[in-house]
């Protein structure tokens, strides 16, 4: 926590990899450079959006199980509709995090 402070409190110019590789080593972390740093919020980042992606297929399969067995009933198609709705969300917010992932990874790496 306080190595989390301490790397906070840095300027982004005062920040290299010869700053990081010993306080990574005292705190016996695995990553011990910037590109580390990067590549392991790239891989969380990843991740992320694949979970999105496959919960929100899971929402879609459940919807289409809602709507063929609602037999006509309107709150079970009501609610179906919604879970669809809910389902695209989960899509743009993994969409919007594979962009995020492109962006960070351009900003930080091609810097």
């Amino acid at each position: 926590m306080s190595a989390l402070l301490f790397f906070g409190a840095l300027p982004v110019s005062a920040v290299d990899n010869d700053t990081i590789a010993p306080l990574a080593k005292d705190l016996g972390t695995p990553v011990t450079s910037i590109s580390g740093g990067v590549d392991l919020l790239l891989t969380a980042m990843k991740w992320l959006y694949t979970i999105f992606f496959i919960v929100a297929l899971l929402f879609i399969i459940l919807a289409a199980y809602k709507f063929v067995f609602s037999k006509g009933d309107e709150t079970k198609v009501k609610s179906a509709r919604q879970q669809v709705a809910w389902a695209i969300v989960a899509i743009a917010v993994a969409l919007v995090s594979m962009l995020s992932v492109a962006l960070v990874k351009n900003f930080l790496i091609n810097a």
